[in-house]
């Protein structure tokens, strides 16, 4: 049975699903690697606007199915004015290198003339990580976990 969710919920039944600290941990690290990867390849970036809340702090809100209560994190993970659109598939495909193991391996490109904007979802468990640059500006990182079980 799937459960009525958000487009970036995953498929499989709440109580199934990897469980929101291991989630969240994965994403914060796979986040930390991608942004040191790209410091190593286009040189060290300034970097702005990486949240420092992450579950294990407490920072989550809480989402319903019919089957019991979850928990979800969204944050950015970064932003950066310090790349040429000519890097943008670069970055992609080490985005891609990070977040596919764990899960987010459903890619979605919905690019125009003024934004790179792609998708990386996770639909069995939920959860995106958002890829977006303005044409000639900014590179943004931005994650959600989808809804998932918790321990207490």
């Amino acid at each position: 049975m799937v459960e009525e969710s958000l487009f970036f919920d995953g498929s499989r039944p709440l109580a199934e699903r990897t469980d929101i600290a291991t989630a969240d941990w994965a994403l914060a690290r796979a986040m930390e690697n991608i942004r040191a990867r790209i410091d190593h390849e286009f040189g060290s970036q300034a970097w702005e606007n990486i949240s420092q809340t992450r579950y294990d702090s407490g920072d989550y809100a809480t989402c319903t199915f019919p089957s019991g209560e979850g928990r979800y994190t969204s944050r950015d993970e970064g932003m950066t004015f310090g790349l040429a659109d000519e890097g943008f598939p670069r970055v992609l495909e080490i985005v891609r290198e990070e977040v596919e193991p764990i899960g987010y391996d459903h890619m979605i490109d919905s690019s125009g003339s003024a934004w790179f904007y792609v998708d990386f979802y996770n639909r069995p468990d939920g959860g995106v990580v958002h890829v977006t640059k303005a044409r000639g500006s900014g590179l943004i990182l931005q994650v959600n976990t989808g809804c998932r079980p918790w321990e207490d």
